[in-house]
């Protein structure tokens, strides 16, 4: 299964019609259990570059690994211990450094 695997990858470029954000935190352990991230589903990604659209609102939490997310709303680096929360809509360019482990749901 690769990395919020659900999305869809999409091949045109991306737009800046999302009024949405994308959330990066490092959440402390509390806030994991409340959250229940350790029961989410997991995912991985090797090193590589694609596009990706989130048809639905996505939150990632990162394990081990490295990657770069360029959008029309900035560029988030991504490393283990974060949290990242993708708006629905968002169209976005990774760049995976050195593989990536998550867990993550659905909003």
């Amino acid at each position: 299964m690769t990395l919020c695997a659900e999305a869809t990858r999409v091949t045109s470029s991306p737009t800046a019609d999302t009024a949405a954000r994308i959330v990066k935190e490092q959440p402390d352990l509390e806030r994991m259990q409340a959250l229940g991230v350790l029961d989410w589903h997991v995912a991985t990604e090797t090193v590589s570059t694609f596009q990706k659209r989130y048809d639905r609102g996505l939150v990632c939490y990162v394990l081990e690994g490295e990657a770069t997310v360029h959008s029309p709303l900035g560029v988030v680096r991504i490393e283990p211990g974060d949290m990242v929360t993708f708006p629905v809509g968002l169209e976005c360019t990774w760049f995976v450094k050195s593989p990536l482990g998550t867990h993550y749901s659905y909003l």
